[in-house]
């Protein structure tokens, strides 16, 4: 590509198509320079603009990326993937306001909510029937993080009272794939299909409740879920916030990461929620060990985090030059950060007044070696407003504590939800200020924090958050409740 670059310099499209070939090498400093170059010989060009912005939002220039999405959205106001990706974008921002936010979601309403009308009804005979078939709708049923947190349902479910459909949108297949079709009754491979197929099918299943898993992320089916393929649809999980659809019937949560009274109004799903957390993790396949506590002394806590690039927003390296401001001699490890961005961080580290030698870093690791990486650090720093879930529970298993900031949005607020099931509300942040606070006094305390990761794995393991039985056990009351409460609107 490269050579053929030298004889076209000017062709916008090999810029573009260079750009992608180093984002999935995960080089996203040059995917950037590539999609900027294409986006310099081709303006008006819809795939530069989407391009650039998504390589911005992967390297945490979360309003740069917004930025760019906006112009797309003029080129193309009808697009729903241009759409969904400045939805999600825009859920990334510490300065978007949650009114704005959800003015943006309604846009799907107005482009997709004449899809329900004229469906066919559903009838009256399955009220009460059972077993009750739960449609799964998702493209992460592979090796990702939402499969993670979907293995403890499709092992647990009671296959007596409910029956299980999974609805796959990923094009490529993996061992966690193959491993989850096996857990499940039936698996359909929908990727290539149009949503009007998708939605007929899952219709023609005479699915019950639909759980879509991926809302506006990549690869999601909005439009599948505005042509309300069943009578009851519900979100969960892959997207922490509202579809913007009127057609979903609820978006499941808990009370930690949406407080009664706090995030309805931004909805246009019922919020219900699970008793303790939303979160229920797969079990760990690893004999790796906790360590001893790295810091030999209050003088030099070792903090890190663990999170993919994406979060690590200009935002969240500022909160973290704070802390390190405040606590002389620590050090901060930055984990699965890709060589071609370390400088920038630096940079950002340096603009703060702190020199690069407190920082650490590392790149994409094998699992095994990933979690390693825990036994030298003392505090793990959740970032915001992205906060992490996936990275929470690796840390909480290696006994290494997190210490996060929540917000005001569910986005913000995975990691409080994992906390507070765990009664670590100590761990937890109202306000910058406290954030930077509390990490200070709790890195003071080197004999408390040595204590709480000798037990924090135990701790972890006895809780419904990594307890597939028990979890899936509530999460099926609540559909029982969601079908009860939609019965006479489907008669």
């Amino acid at each position: 590509m490269r050579a053929v670059l030298e004889l076209e310099p000017s062709d916008p499209q090999d810029w573009n198509r260079l750009g992608i070939v180093n984002k999935e090498l995960g080089e996203l400093v040059q995917a950037q320079a590539c999609f900027d170059r294409a986006l310099e010989l081709a303006p008006g060009s819809l795939g530069a603009l989407c391009n650039a912005a998504s390589a911005r939002r992967d390297l945490g220039s979360i309003e740069d990326s917004i930025a760019l999405l906006r112009r797309a959205r003029t080129l193309a106001p009808d697009d729903l993937d241009v759409l969904s990706a400045y939805l999600f974008t825009l859920n990334l921002s510490p300065h978007a306001g949650r009114e704005e936010v959800f003015r943006e979601h309604l846009e799907c309403e107005r482009l997709l909510g004449a899809l329900a009308q004229g469906r066919p009804r559903m009838g009256a005979d399955r009220q009460g029937r059972s077993p009750l078939r739960i449609g799964y709708l998702s493209p992460d049923l592979r090796y990702h993080a939402v499969a993670q947190f979907v293995e403890p349902l499709l092992r647990h479910h009671d296959r007596e009272q409910f029956e299980i459909f999974c609805y796959y949108l990923h094009p490529r297949h993996d061992a966690v794939s193959q491993y989850l079709r096996q857990l499940s009754e039936h698996w359909v491979d929908c990727a290539g299909w149009p949503d009007e197929e998708i939605a007929t099918r899952i219709q023609s299943d005479d699915i019950d409740i639909l759980v879509d898993l991926a809302g506006h992320t990549d690869w999601g089916r909005i439009p599948v879920l505005a042509r309300k393929p069943a009578p009851v649809l519900a979100t969960w999980l892959g997207y922490l916030n509202t579809t913007g659809l009127r057609a979903v019937d609820y978006r499941i949560t808990d009370r930690h990461t949406d407080p009664p009274g706090l995030t309805e109004r931004f909805h246009t799903e019922t919020l219900v929620r699970l008793p303790e957390s939303q979160w229920c993790r797969r079990e760990y396949e690893t004999s790796i060990a906790v360590s001893p506590l790295p810091a030999a002394s209050p003088a030099a806590p070792r903090f890190g985090s663990f999170n993919k690039s994406s979060k690590l927003t200009r935002e969240a390296l500022a909160l973290w030059a704070g802390i390190l401001r405040r606590t002389p001699g620590s050090s901060l490890l930055l984990a699965a950060v890709e060589e071609s961005r370390r400088d920038g961080i630096r940079g950002i580290f340096s603009a703060h007044g702190i020199e690069p030698a407190r920082l650490a870093f590392a790149g994409r690791l094998p699992l095994e070696q990933f979690l390693e990486l825990h036994h030298g650090v003392d505090i793990a720093l959740d970032p915001y407003p992205y906060s992490g879930a996936t990275t929470t529970f690796d840390s909480l298993w290696m006994g290494v504590p997190v210490l996060t900031f929540a917000g005001a949005a569910p986005i913000s607020r995975s990691t409080a939800s994992i906390l507070s099931t765990l009664g670590m509300e100590d761990w937890i942040a109202r306000s910058a200020e406290e954030y930077v606070q509390l990490a200070a006094d709790h890195a003071a305390r080197t004999g408390a924090l040595a204590a709480l990761r000798s037990g924090l794995r135990r701790r972890l393991e006895g809780s419904s958050l990594m307890n597939g039985a028990a979890f899936t056990s509530q999460l099926e009351d609540l559909y029982r409740q969601m079908w009860r409460a939609s019965a006479p609107a489907i008669r």
